[in-house]
């Protein structure tokens, strides 16, 4: 696994570049989760340079 702060980090910046978005779970109001915006779903698809 990986260790929390590096997944905060990671979590921080997509959100910051409009990437993903937050909500708070229905299941579990201390437990968010996060979905791929449009922006999110259109860099999913670019290819990868190698």
């Amino acid at each position: 696994m990986l260790p929390k702060r590096t997944v905060r980090c990671a979590v921080t910046r997509l959100k910051e570049s409009g990437l993903i978005e937050g909500r708070v779970s229905f299941r579990d109001a201390r437990q968010s989760v996060y979905s791929l915006t449009e922006d999110g779903k259109r860099v999913r698809t670019l290819p990868v340079e190698k």
